[in-house]
């Protein structure tokens, strides 16, 4: 075999254990072990270690390629002439869509430093794709582009979390049913809230703007 040829069959074995891995942590959660990835993905114990060092390190990969497979759907649905229908469609047939979601709720819910880099990974690309929906003219600027970034995160996830406390998956390894009855409860006034907000009175942000500023001032010294 030539030296290209097992690159690239490194390459691929790679992923395929990556994937695996995914799909056994969202069904199983992260005490998932390296034997069961390893029997999910048809190849040794040895031959994951060799590729990723560590299970840490095999989840530290499994964090990326998930966030950037999500954050890549964001993209899309704050892109000009967004289908949202198609995108719910996608959801109910796409099972690569359905075990990233379910992943990210598992790696949220699992606590920790691996959470919490999670987290803040999250929320610098939800301020890019904010960034970008600015630029596009299709959101609003914010007063804090920084801060809205990080409530948005906070709440997209936190109400996916939320909902699988008030109406518990009987099973975890059925991704459909989790995100279809969140999407029944929550679509419609999660989009609304998006898209009209609601209040009509701007005094109630004048004036937290205004303490944000006194409280400010006040911690370094100001007058």
């Amino acid at each position: 075999m030539s030296s290209t040829a097992a690159s690239n069959e490194d390459r691929t074995t790679r992923a395929r254990v990556r994937d695996a891995a995914i799909d056994l942590f969202a069904r199983q959660g992260f005490d998932a072990t390296v034997r069961a990835i390893a029997d999910a993905a048809g190849v040794s114990p040895g031959l994951v270690i060799h590729h990723f060092g560590s299970k840490a390190e095999l989840r530290a990969e499994c964090d990326a390629a998930v966030l950037d497979a999500i954050i890549g759907d964001k993209r899309e649905l704050i892109a000009p002439n967004a289908d949202f229908e198609a995108y719910l469609e996608s959801l109910d047939s796409d099972e690569t869509r359905q075990t990233q979601v379910v992943y990210l709720l598992r790696a949220v819910a699992d606590g920790g430093p691996a959470a919490q880099r999670f987290m803040q990974r999250v929320i610098a690309q939800t301020e890019e794709s904010l960034r970008l929906g600015v630029e596009s003219g299709l959101l609003r600027p914010s007063v804090d582009e920084e801060g809205r970034a990080r409530y948005l995160a906070y709440i997209s996830i936190g109400a996916l979390l939320i909902d699988t406390v008030l109406h518990p998956p009987a099973d975890w390894s059925d991704p459909v049913t989790i995100l279809r009855g969140y999407i029944d409860r929550v679509a419609v006034p999660g989009v609304e809230f998006a898209v009209y907000g609601v209040g009509t009175d701007p005094a109630a942000l004048d004036s937290v703007l205004a303490a944000r500023d006194n409280h400010n001032r006040t911690r370094t010294g100001e007058h």
